[in-house]
């Protein structure tokens, strides 16, 4: 049985603002995954739940791990090496941080070729996600300081270590031919009930097309809806 996390992740608010990710734990025999709990946190404190996860666990994170290859050499490392980045992110300020992203904004990664929706890491605008990058990175750093992760395709630092792996969860409903865009909430009240109901459709239809059965999801159903 595999521990399996899924973390909603958010760069907005400080550390301790709670309500803005998201933390889901489950179980999975490679069929079926049981959600044991899913609840909103704070960073803080999902750097605290994601530190004392047990070995072989995968921890699966919506926020970008890297950065395009030119910002990495705007910040002095033209090696891009992904742990020497985070490290750099650590010292920064989210305003230091923009200011220098501020010629890379539209630029996607390579690996972002692969998704014809991706969002370009640095993007100022809506979804705001060079915020959730640099707090992504931040949140990198703080981990990796522990030794216990393996981040693919870098070294593991030890056997069965705990896998953090950067998803985006837009691709991966895309490629389920699911509903992938206009299913955030939206401001007016007729948006948010179309969005509503687009989750919801995501839902009834998830284990038909991933292949992975959810046989309590209807326990955190409304939380995934709201």
């Amino acid at each position: 049985m595999t521990t399996i996390i899924g973390v909603d992740f958010s760069g907005a608010g400080s550390d301790d603002t709670k309500g803005k990710t998201w933390f889901t734990k489950g179980r999975f025999d490679g069929e079926s995954l049981v959600i044991e709990n899913c609840d909103s946190v704070s960073r803080n404190s999902l750097a605290d739940l994601l530190s004392k996860l047990p070995c072989g666990s995968v921890a699966a994170m919506d926020f970008p791990f890297s950065v395009p290859i030119s910002f990495a050499d705007r910040l002095g490392h033209p090696e891009g090496e992904m742990p020497v980045l985070w490290s750099k992110a650590a010292t920064m300020e989210l305003d230091q941080f923009k200011n220098e992203a501020r010629d890379f904004t539209e630029l996607l990664r390579i690996g972002d070729l692969h998704c014809s929706n991706a969002q370009p890491c640095l993007h100022s605008g809506r979804p705001i996600m060079i915020n959730m990058t640099f707090r992504g990175l931040q949140m990198l750093h703080r981990l990796s300081e522990t030794g216990r992760f393996e981040v693919p395709p870098l070294p593991s630092p030890a056997s069965k270590s705990p896998v953090l792996l950067e998803v985006m969860p837009g691709a991966a409903l895309k490629a389920f031919r699911l509903p992938y865009t206009r299913y955030k909430d939206g401001n007016g009240t007729i948006d948010r009930k179309n969005r509503r109901n687009t989750r919801e459709d995501v839902l009834r239809k998830w284990e038909e097309h991933s292949g992975v059965r959810l046989p309590n999801l209807r326990d955190v159903w409304s939380k995934c809806v709201k």
